[in-house]
């Protein structure tokens, strides 16, 4: 399911609940449709946070060691891209569009979503590990 749309579902059946209720938004929901949504983000949020910074940590490592002429980038599709501003740019989006669709997935299957969230946070921090020897050896 789609994220919006779980929230606003969430959120429509609180308004239709509590019509009565003086404190609400201008669009007619709850605080309270709105926390019940959000709850435990505390659990996943973290993480997400973390993953995120690596993958644009892993991104900004790469292009300096790719225009450094120390290597070259694995992924094949990215190749083209390395070296230009689209390729950190790339790298942000695409962490931001994975930490929303694991978000999602949190929502709906919290274990599968913490699960895969803590793969990547391993296989990230060994990628950026590795730049960074890489990095540190190449400077030496």
């Amino acid at each position: 399911m789609n994220l919006t749309l779980a929230f606003m579902k969430a959120c429509y059946a609180e308004y239709r609940c509590d019509r009565r209720q003086v404190w609400s938004h201008w669009w007619g929901m709850s605080m309270k449709a709105i926390r019940r949504y959000f709850n435990g983000i505390h659990k996943m949020i973290y993480p997400l946070v973390v993953l995120f910074f690596l993958v644009v940590a892993d991104g900004g490592l790469t292009n300096v060691l790719v225009n450094g002429g120390e290597t070259r980038e694995g992924n094949t599709f990215m190749v083209p891209l390395v070296g230009s501003g689209d390729f950190l740019v790339l790298k942000l989006v695409g962490a931001l569009f994975c930490a929303f669709i694991l978000w999602d997935i949190y929502r709906q299957r919290p274990k599968v979503a913490v699960i895969s969230t803590s793969c990547l946070l391993v296989a990230y921090g060994g990628i950026v590990f590795w730049n960074l020897a890489l990095l540190l050896t190449s400077q030496v």
